[in-house]
């Protein structure tokens, strides 16, 4: 009888289940497994045909295994993220079972949750309810959206704590302390500081929608200070129900009250929300968590700056809006075999060429847009916002941030489509913006414009503008 000597070079090896197979792909029972109670006990379990019906496919093998590691106390597998995200994944195989709905369920959700923020956000940026609705079902029908959110990987965490991040900063910057109590000010702002904090937890691409949350806050706060020295000039003026003396003295205590606050819930209470993402991590060693955390973060940044692999579907940040090389996820065999005639099924992330292909243009002519004096024609509430900023900058913020920096992720790593879905949200509400720009800015005539059916395509070439930052 042929014989198997399994030899375990690790102390930290652990084997959970074995099966045999014959030529012909079955499940064969050792005769001895009676030995062995604990490592034949799930034979039935084993798949006929593995598919991402019944099991792992593309980085789910990473992130859904560390997944579980965390719920039951192991060191982790994948150690190149922080830990956010694969506790979000855990939380969903802790309900439901350590199955592919139990390890989909909690970006599903997510996916599920962004759709409504992509109207609101909408609908707070263009004060106009079909605008939102247009921004809203581009991004329901995305197709990289339909299919990133549908898969196990953090990738959808850090999309969805970067939509709220931005949703909170808009709503902040819409405000303003000299008509407003500080404090209604600084809610907004305090939770725009949490979901920083929980998307760099996730991964470390948050930090540059930090950066970007960064310069549209002081961009807010110098729109403040020019308003201060605008009151200097007249101080016993009035701006509408606004007294210039209440402007003088109120600028000092309240930026130094909101910087102070910044200082709490964008510094502090983000480093604490980091650390506390490592609790359920273990790298083995048994040190406490600030040890662990630590040492993880001194082998990420080696791993991802001097990573050299390359990936058959990596491609230049450049390609991304053009979607020139969409990511292969999964691919099966359906009839036949390989070589050979058959059925065929598969997988792969590519945005709506319908919509990111739109998105090119206007993002460029909303560049245009917003310093020209046409912009003064569109008749649009939103350009009454006190202390409203760039729609550019607001609406591009991730498509700009992706495209730009991290050309090799953030320290340099491989790089591929799949991480543009942070990406998708602002391209979808700059088309819709467009759309409803070009019916505004000379009401009346969009018909003569372009024929029906051609309205969104027309609609992409130009952006609503808002009026610039400063």
């Amino acid at each position: 009888r042929p014989r198997l000597c399994l030899t375990l070079e690790s102390d930290q090896a652990i084997l959970l289940e074995l099966v045999f197979t014959d030529s012909a792909g079955k499940a064969v029972t050792p005769v001895n497994a009676g030995e062995y109670p604990c490592l034949f006990d799930e034979q039935a379990l084993y798949p006929d045909r593995f598919s991402f019906r019944n099991s792992m496919y593309f980085d789910e093998i990473y992130h859904g295994r560390t997944a579980y590691e965390f719920l039951k106390g192991l060191p982790a597998y994948e150690t190149t993220h922080p830990p956010l995200g694969k506790i979000l994944i855990a939380a969903g195989i802790a309900v439901f079972g350590m199955n592919p709905f139990g390890w989909r369920i909690a970006g599903a959700l997510c996916g599920i949750a962004m759709v409504p923020l992509a109207w609101l956000f909408a609908r707070r940026m263009t004060r106009h309810t079909l605008s939102a609705l247009l921004a809203t079902v581009f991004f329901t029908f995305d197709f990289m959206h339909f299919t990133q959110t549908r898969l196990a990987t953090i990738d959808v965490f850090i999309t969805f704590f970067v939509l709220l991040m931005y949703l909170f900063l808009y709503r902040y910057c819409t405000l303003s302390f000299y008509d407003v109590p500080l404090s209604r000010t600084l809610l907004p702002l305090g939770a725009c500081g949490v979901c920083m904090g929980l998307g760099i937890a996730a991964k470390w691409t948050g930090v540059y929608a930090g950066v970007g949350l960064a310069i549209l806050f002081f961009g807010s706060l110098f729109r403040r200070y020019r308003e201060y020295l605008a009151a200097k000039q007249d101080p016993d003026g009035c701006t509408g129900d606004i007294s210039h003396r209440h402007i003088l003295e109120s600028f000092r205590p309240c930026v130094l009250k909101t910087l102070l606050f910044c200082c709490l819930f964008f510094l502090l209470i983000p480093a604490a929300i980091y650390l506390a993402s490592y609790l359920p991590f273990s790298d083995g060693s048994g040190d406490g968590v600030f040890l662990r955390m630590l040492r993880n973060q001194e082998y990420m940044f080696r791993y991802h700056s001097g990573l050299d692999a390359t990936h058959p579907f990596s491609s230049p940040w450049y390609q991304w809006p053009i979607l020139k090389r969409p990511v292969w996820y999964y691919s099966g065999i359906l009839t036949g075999s390989y070589g050979t005639g058959g059925l065929r099924e598969g997988i792969s992330a590519l945005g709506n060429p319908l919509v990111w292909w739109m998105g090119i243009p206007a993002i460029l002519l909303h560049s245009v847009a917003e310093h020209t004096k046409k912009r003064q024609n569109c008749r649009l509430p939103a350009h009454r916002i006190s202390g409203s900023v760039s729609a550019l900058v607001f609406r591009n913020k991730d498509y700009v941030y992706l495209s730009l920096f991290p050309q090799r992720d953030l320290c340099g790593s491989d790089v591929r489509t799949l991480y543009g879905p942070p990406a998708s949200p602002p391209v979808q509400a700059g088309v819709a913006a467009a759309e409803y720009a070009l019916c505004h800015i000379r009401p009346g005539t969009f018909p003569a414009v372009l024929p029906g059916s051609l309205r969104p395509a027309g609609g992409s070439l130009l952006c609503k503008p808002l009026p610039p930052l400063v």
